[in-house]
């Protein structure tokens, strides 16, 4: 009981951290949640996402992978793990990924396709490589 705690304390932290865009310290906290084993789906979401916003696109793939491994139906992480291809410049990889959820929602409000323009007016506010972006966004018009 006192552990689940504890794990719930840490994903809530880390949601704030990432909030913030204190992504090291968000990878940090997250971590300590993978690293004994008690990571569920969404940590290695948070985990892939912050990995994505301090450029380390290697690491995110491999996270996002871990957490697709525990849930594949959990649509964050396949989108995150479609714009850490994207952002890691395969976007052979991304491609079926973007196509594939197009019509589907990420929660009860929120379109695929709101969300991935959400993301990228995130990523080009952060200074991430954007020169894929608009070839994705035209992908999804289809």
């Amino acid at each position: 009981g006192a552990s689940d705690k504890i794990y719930s304390d840490l994903r809530n932290q880390a949601t704030d951290l990432v909030k913030q865009g204190k992504y090291g310290e968000a990878i940090d906290t997250i971590g300590v949640i993978v690293l004994y084993g008690k990571a569920k789906p969404l940590d290695f979401n948070i985990l892939g996402y912050s990995y994505l916003m301090t450029k380390q696109y290697a690491k995110a793939i491999k996270s996002l992978k871990e957490g697709e491994k525990l849930d594949d139906s959990e649509l964050l992480i396949q989108m995150n793990l479609a714009h850490g291809y994207l952002l890691n410049k395969n976007f052979k990889s991304a491609k079926p990924i973007y196509k594939k959820y197009q019509f589907q929602n990420v929660n009860d409000s929120l379109s695929w396709t709101q969300k991935v323009k959400q993301d990228f007016d995130t990523f080009k506010k952060a200074g991430l490589p954007s020169g894929d972006f608009e070839r994705v966004l035209r992908l999804l018009k289809d």
